[in-house]
């Protein structure tokens, strides 16, 4: 026996004759395929679409206080964690008992749980560095539109939020800083001032005892005594002077931020560096409250009503079932082949067995019975041939059998 591998066109040859059994069984499994789509439960799905602007992080006025960042992949990660802040765990709660999704009541499990497949339900991903789509899954059409709806009007408040909490808390904490420096400014004045009232006072002291010395030996009208008594009033003027203005400056109120030319130039800097980033950071506020979040972030897609169901995909079950078809069709193929015997045609099988091939016995009338030895009365000896049909035999034996012989060659 030659030993040869099958050809493509020898499968193919295979396949041709059992071309309605496939098709049957290709047909059946697609069909079967689409309809179990018809039972299984549905799933529907909402979109819609924000724009989150990369002026949304960036502060123009105060840039030098509040960072801003330019690395597209950073801007990218802060979009999705506030997206991500926004799906918050008590937000869940209320939309799945507004929606009447579970019970938040419920055990701590259990709740946990629900909240974790409330989550797969929802998703969001990035069209393009400042565009995202925020999509939702649901067993009806409405359901998913009215959670969507709620879940744009979480995000956009807390982008909203967010950003003004930023710049409240840069606002509170530059004003702290701010009266910070007032309460330095005026430490530096008083300290300065209390060292001149101190000088004066000492320089007035020393300045009255020569004038004790010089009255026990000269009139008033000796010209020192007279210098020094000048020099006495104008001291006592100033001191006095400078005793006021200190009793006046503590009379100011804490909460006041005064305004000091007196201080040192670097803290003064300072002070009114901070008194400029607080005007700014006003204005800048003011700004954004009139603006709104329309400034930075946008919706370029409301919630969508879905019109079609995503899952079960009648394609995806219906390729399927062809599949599940084409094995079972190949199954029942080599199932009538291996019954039958023969998966080569009477030439293959003759090349391959190394036998002679004469032809095919024609078709006889008579039923399945067959005349195979003839007898001096002519009537024969008949035997019933094997195997289902008379067909299947002649490919078996080759050729006809000769006449006298009682048995088929090959």
């Amino acid at each position: 026996m030659k030993e040869e591998s099958i050809s493509v066109g020898e499968l193919v040859a295979f396949f041709a004759r059992h071309f309605w059994v496939m098709t049957l069984c290709l047909l059946l499994g697609g069909t079967t395929g689409v309809v179990i789509t018809l039972f299984l439960p549905k799933t529907f799905k909402s979109t819609s679409s924000i724009a989150i602007q990369s002026s949304y992080f960036r502060n123009p006025l105060v840039s030098d206080i509040i960072s801003e960042e330019h690395d597209q992949s950073e801007l990218r990660a802060q979009r999705e964690a506030l997206l991500r802040l926004a799906l918050s765990d008590s937000f869940l709660d209320t939309l799945a008992a507004d929606q009447h999704i579970y019970d938040p009541t419920a055990g701590e499990e259990k709740v946990r749980l629900e909240r974790t497949l409330l989550r797969q339900q929802i998703e969001y991903f990035s069209l393009n560095p400042t565009t995202y789509t925020i999509g939702v899954r649901s067993g009806s059409r409405e359901g998913a539109q009215s959670i969507n709806e709620e879940i744009l009007k979480q995000v956009m408040s807390t982008l909203e939020s967010e950003r003004l909490k930023t710049l409240t808390t840069t606002r509170n904490a530059i004003r702290s800083h701010v009266k910070s420096a007032a309460e330095t400014l005026k430490e530096l004045e008083a300290a300065a001032n209390s060292r001149g009232v101190d000088d004066i006072q000492d320089e007035l002291a020393r300045v009255n005892a020569d004038l004790e010395t010089l009255e026990l030996h000269f009139t008033d009208k000796h010209p020192k005594v007279f210098a020094l008594k000048r020099q006495q009033s104008s001291l006592q003027h100033l001191l006095d002077a400078l005793e006021k203005a200190r009793s006046e400056k503590a009379s100011l109120q804490s909460d006041e931020i005064p305004l000091s030319g007196a201080a040192k130039e670097p803290m003064q800097d300072v002070y009114n560096d901070l008194m400029k980033k607080l005007s700014y950071l006003n204005i800048l506020l003011e700004m954004e409250n009139a603006a709104g979040d329309s400034s930075h972030v946008a919706v370029i897609e409301q919630p969508s009503f879905p019109l079609s169901a995503v899952s079960p995909k009648k394609s995806l079950f219906g390729m399927a079932g062809l599949f599940v078809g084409f094995l079972l069709g190949v199954a029942i193929v080599f199932m009538r082949e291996f019954r039958a015997g023969a998966f080569w045609e009477p030439e293959k099988a003759s090349e391959q067995l190394d036998l002679p091939y004469f032809g095919e016995l024609p078709e006889l009338p008579g039923g399945d019975e067959l005349k195979l030895l003839q007898g001096r009365s002519g009537e024969g000896v008949r035997r019933r041939l094997p195997g289902p049909s008379r067909e299947r035999y002649v490919r078996r034996i080759g050729h006809l059998p000769k006449r006298g012989n009682s048995h088929p060659h090959g």
